[in-house]
């Protein structure tokens, strides 16, 4: 009784401690780029043409789209917080929260208490957790669903019951991201390696439902999203597989990958510039559990079982797509973390039990200099970073203010320089949302009585700004405005 009541103390301290590091100066270090303000726009305009969106967020690819789950769940939220983009911000660092106490439960009920308690405070302070909480993108959900699609695969394998709010999970987070396909074969190999009898058509039929709406838009254009995606899987692993002659594993590729690799096991546990030889050391911690270490992987360890599992597909499927970006490795997140906590947790003589709680202060210490600090909590309001693409929030407040007083209440167009500017709206779509949620939405150039180019890079402030125009420079950013001669 007594050791309950303190592991409940201590999960509410490692809550409370994530809640403070989620909230704390959120509005002025919070993440809003043009990618949240393309899709805030698109809540915008479902809102005033009172349709029900039946697609979510476009991918990189222009012909593929995400389920429209996303923008059913944040309409609400952007409504009730007056369209504030921080509505969102502070909900993703609520959902970031409660993965502290969702992982203790989960785990306590799949493998011990023990892990579960340290996975969480890990999680708790952990850098790429509060990256992706900062972040506030649609597939940061992933790790969230995650939790609640092991509980329900545990229960089903136990029960053999429900395996149809399996694939309904599968199918909820497929909305987030199509990284979560993962957990297909993930999920398949499971029940295979524990000898466990699947109903694939109870299974489908769930994961098809909370894809339906993208399947009556899909319909509407003879499936061609679909036909398109169905062929672009086995394309990549064609080209994978050098029998196609794009997309090919190269050396640069392959290095991209494994640096990919080091960078979310990294990441997981120590601040981005924290010495490379620590997170070296723990790539092989987590190799030497993975291969070595057959404890995880008891015959009736359904946790360790799916967990190798999720792991290898996962592995296999970015070595496949080749130079992943960061966030393609949501359906993996806790892994490496739950790896480390059951090493740390199975350490039994003293020595050992000193090893464990020195590596546990030294990851504590390190986070905590890492959020108090100018990387974090005390970067400057105006700051902006080129690589990767950053400008502060506030800062682009500020741009909005500045533009909408000298505009006058007249017509203005709006177009920025800076990286990504190649894209729809010179990947401007922030300010966009900005201008329209303080009341005056940018008109076309050819409409404007001024155009304002806002310039995120230094390099690109022109020194003269020319005839008819004026240069408003401030902080590292130039707005150029460039007035109509008829008017």
């Amino acid at each position: 009784m007594k050791s309950s009541y303190l592991n409940l103390t201590l999960i509410i301290l490692f809550t409370l401690l994530a809640t403070f590091l989620h909230f704390y100066r959120l509005g002025q270090i919070t993440i809003f780029n043009s990618e949240q303000g393309n899709n805030y726009l698109a809540i915008k305009d479902i809102i005033e043409t009172k349709k029900v969106a039946l697609v979510g967020p476009p991918t990189s690819h222009p012909w593929l789209y995400f389920g429209p789950l996303f923008y059913w769940l944040m309409t609400p939220i952007l409504w009730l917080a007056d369209f504030n983009p921080l509505g969102p911000a502070y909900f993703f660092s609520l959902i970031y929260t409660a993965l502290v106490p969702l992982n203790f439960i989960v785990l306590k009920r799949f493998l011990d208490e023990k892990t579960a308690l340290i996975s969480s405070l890990l999680i708790a302070v952990s850098p790429i957790f509060a990256v992706f909480s900062l972040w506030a993108r649609f597939f940061c959900l992933v790790p969230f669903l995650l939790y609640f699609y092991v509980w329900q695969l545990g229960n089903s394998l136990e029960t053999g019951k429900n395996i149809f709010w399996v694939g309904f999970l599968l199918g909820i987070s497929l909305n987030f991201h199509l990284a979560v396909l993962v957990l297909f074969p993930a999920t398949i190999t499971t029940f295979w390696l524990m000898h466990k009898k699947i109903n694939l058509a109870k299974f489908i039929a769930g994961l098809l439902l909370p894809l339906s709406p993208l399947l009556i838009f899909d319909l509407k254009n003879r499936f061609q999203m679909i036909g398109k995606f169905l062929l672009w899987i086995p394309y990549r692993v064609a080209g994978f597989a050098h029998l196609y002659p794009k997309n090919n594993l190269t050396l640069m590729t392959l290095k991209e990958t494994v640096l990919g690799f080091y960078k979310f096991i990294h990441l997981s546990f120590f601040p981005e510039n924290f010495p490379w030889q620590f997170s070296a050391s723990f790539f092989l911690i987590v190799f030497y559990f993975l291969v070595l270490n057959r404890q995880l992987l008891r015959p009736k360890s359904f946790f360790g079982i799916f967990s190798a599992n999720l792991f290898f597909w996962g592995t296999l499927a970015l070595f496949i797509h080749s130079s992943p970006p960061i966030h393609y490795f949501l359906p993996l997140l806790p892994l490496p973390i739950i790896f480390i906590a059951f090493f740390l947790a199975n350490l039994k003589k003293p020595t050992e039990v000193v090893l464990a709680g020195s590596v546990l202060l030294t990851i504590f210490i390190c986070s905590l200099r890492f959020y108090f600090s100018k990387d974090w909590f005390f970067q400057p309001v105006d700051k902006i970073k080129l690589q990767p693409h950053y400008v502060s929030y506030p800062l682009q407040r500020q741009i909005v203010r500045i533009i909408l007083e000298d505009s006058k209440n007249r017509p203005f167009s709006v177009s920025r320089i800076g990286p990504y500017d190649e894209f729809s709206n010179n990947f401007a779509d922030n300010y966009y949302y900005l201008f329209w949620w303080f009341g005056k939405f940018p008109t076309t150039p050819q409409e404007a009585v001024n155009q304002y180019t806002i310039i995120e890079d230094p390099l690109k402030i022109p020194n003269q700004p020319g005839p008819n125009r004026t240069l408003i420079k401030f902080s590292q950013v130039g707005i150029l405005k460039t007035s109509r001669l008829f008017f």
